[in-house]
């Protein structure tokens, strides 16, 4: 198992912990579309004026964006198949089903993603490939020679070395969140709570991408999981 697949997997199984996922027809329903298959990216991506990354390709592979994608401003892509594979039961739609970790962030389909670098193509031909989608913008990786991807935010600061660095950042903070949590024999108030996830985003973020970076990452780590 590599690492980023690790990571992805302790993301799972703290969402699931904190929100289980419904059973319809016996399976699970995750709250992100299933992965792609090679053939399916291989697919997808053959018009792109470069090879997507190991690390990238397996990121599609354990999911393919969300379910509830709004974001439509390049695409013009409509789900009409959610409507019958998010119902659990007659009548009855699963509303804990949400973007990736803040509500206001999406992540994007592989379909999307290269619809989005389609439209910014025309103004930038560099390899920037939008992952994640927010009001204001996006979160994209510069897709470089090697297996990995930096990842970026609007201005094109690259913050994180590799989608597996960013991944495995947000593992540690909701993991090591919950520990203190529960560690706690008496209830936090909102405000313990709030100055103990900023501390931790400070400290993940100084132990994952350095003293120079860590300010702009933990600022951005801070953003994703803003609503937990």
């Amino acid at each position: 198992m590599s690492e980023l697949t690790d990571a992805l997997n302790r993301i799972s199984n703290w969402m699931e912990a904190l929100h289980p996922f419904p059973i319809k027809d016996g399976q699970k329903i995750a709250p992100y579309r299933p992965g792609l298959s090679d053939t399916d990216i291989k697919n997808l991506t053959d018009n792109l004026p470069f090879k997507l990354p190991q690390e990238v390709k397996e990121f599609y592979q354990w999911h393919n964006g969300d379910w509830s994608t709004r974001d439509n401003r390049f695409s013009g892509i409509h789900n009409n198949e959610i409507i019958d594979l998010l119902y659990v039961s007659p009548g009855i739609m699963h509303k804990e089903l949400r973007p990736f970790i803040n509500e206001e962030i999406i992540f994007l389909s592989l379909h999307e993603a290269v619809s989005c670098f389609a439209y910014a193509s025309k103004f930038d031909e560099k390899p920037y490939l939008p992952i994640f989608s927010e009001e204001n913008g996006y979160y994209s990786l510069l897709i470089s020679e090697g297996n990995t991807s930096p990842v970026l935010i609007d201005d094109y600061e690259i913050i994180f070395p590799s989608m597996t660095v960013l991944m495995q950042s947000i593992a540690e903070i909701l993991e090591n969140f919950d520990s203190f949590k529960y560690a706690n024999k008496s209830p936090l108030t909102i405000e313990e709570e709030f100055e103990f996830r900023d501390k931790l985003t400070n400290e993940v973020a100084h132990k994952y991408v350095g003293k120079l970076k860590s300010r702009s990452a933990s600022f951005t780590l801070s953003k994703i999981i803003s609503e937990l």
